[in-house]
C-alpha cells in the first residue's frame, strides 16, 4: 500500500518505465524520465539547503516540466505552490508576498 504520491509514482515507474507519463503540446516524457528529472530537481533543492516543509513557487506553463517540478519538490520534502503564468503580474506578486 502506498503512503504518498511519490511512493505511488515510484511503484508506477518500476512497473511501466517506458510508458508515457505526461504529454503536452511540445513534448512527452516516460515515467522513467519523469522520475529521473524529478530526482534532479529534488537534489538541487536539497543541495540548496532550503530545508523541509517550505513552499516552493512553480511559475511554469502546464505540462511536462510542471509535472517534473511538482514531483521533485515533493521528493525534497517541500510543497509546491503553482503560480499561473496567465495571471496578471500583480496577482502572482501578491501570492509570492
Amino acid at each position: 500500500m502506498q503512503k504518498s504520491v511519490i511512493e505511488y509514482l515510484q511503484q508506477t515507474v518500476s512497473l511501466f518505465p517506458k510508458k508515457t507519463a505526461v504529454k503536452d503540446s511540445e513534448m512527452s516524457i516516460t515515467f522513467a524520465e519523469l522520475w529521473r528529472n524529478a530526482q534532479r530537481i529534488s537534489s538541487a533543492l536539497i543541495n540548496a539547503n532550503i530545508g523541509l516543509n517550505n513552499p516552493i513557487g512553480v511559475y511554469i506553463p502546464k505540462g511536462c516540466k510542471m509535472a517534473e517540478s511538482f514531483a521533485g519538490i515533493n521528493m525534497s520534502g517541500n510543497f509546491y505552490v503553482p503560480l499561473d503564468t496567465k495571471s496578471p503580474d500583480s496577482r502572482v506578486n501578491s501570492i509570492i508576498t
